[in-house]
């Protein structure tokens, strides 16, 4: 038995060069559709991209571009607080701007854009429902509006819910609903107001009333109405000044009851 009768032949050197041609052409191919596809995707993106600056929706504010929709009104008397949708296209922004400073600007832009027919004067509140680009949810930004300029207002690193005039120095901090209430009674749904950091309103001209038509004109974002099936009976306002939240506390404190239905608290949606 010869060594030739265990190894076998090997191949022509012809015929290793055709296989790593077809491998190295194979592999060009797909380097090369692998580019089109991305060149495509790109260039498709970018046509859209720009196609959006130009639409009517898009508002440019600190380096960013947002297109805004379903822009909804939530009048109050002569006021109103508006509601929009906000899907951030471009976020290259300085990253020395405040997340408040974007809002505020982002709500500024939106104002003085013509997607809202209406004196900004006349506007109490913005409300983003922020998107990113692709759709996912980035959260809210509440935007305080006084006199037509916008203003965020924060406390312990959270956006709260402004007042329009005449509470326009007050800002809803907290709710609270009573659950100690047997199963079938009456329910209390608890908001507190507060003074804004930046302002040092009285509080016995704080108008309850007034403060419980403007919650049902524009309900909170986060405060419970449909979730719980909505069963509570009362909303109790609170008015609060001084410090609070522990056992020693010792601020003043204003409040009104109001059932629902309350012709002190009218609106359409009590």
């Amino acid at each position: 038995m010869t060594n030739g009768d265990l190894i076998p032949p090997s191949p022509h050197p012809a015929s290793l060069n055709g296989q790593a041609n077809r491998l190295t052409r194979f592999a060009a191919l797909v380097v090369l559709a692998l580019i089109v596809i991305w060149v495509g995707y790109w260039g498709v993106s970018k046509y859209l991209y720009h196609r959006a600056l130009t639409a009517e929706t898009t508002i440019s504010f600190v380096g960013l571009v947002a297109d805004i929709s379903d822009v909804a009104l939530h009048p109050l008397d002569d006021r109103v607080a508006v509601h929009a949708t906000a899907r951030l296209l471009d976020r290259t922004t300085n990253r020395r701007v405040s997340e408040a400073g974007i809002h505020n600007s982002m709500c500024a832009a939106f104002l003085a854009s013509d997607m809202i027919q209406i004196d900004a004067g006349r506007v109490f509140r913005v409300t983003f429902h922020l998107q990113a680009a692709d759709g996912s949810e980035l959260g809210n930004a509440i935007v305080g509006v006084d006199g037509g300029n916008c203003a965020v207002h924060m406390l312990d690193g959270q956006q709260l819910y402004t007042m329009p005039e005449p509470l326009n120095g007050w800002i809803l901090k907290s709710w609270m609903l009573d659950q100690l209430l047997p199963l079938g009674g009456d329910r209390t749904l608890e908001l507190t107001c507060v003074p804004r950091v930046d302002s040092d309103p009285a509080l016995l001209d704080f108008d309850l009333d007034f403060a419980c038509r403007v919650v049902f004109a524009d309900w909170p974002i986060g405060v419970p109405e449909d979730g719980i099936g909505r069963d509570w009976t009362h909303v109790k306002i609170t008015a609060r000044t001084g410090p609070a939240g522990t056992w020693f506390s010792f601020g003043r404190y204003l409040y009104e009851t109001y059932e629902i239905g309350d012709p002190r608290c009218a609106g359409e949606q009590v």
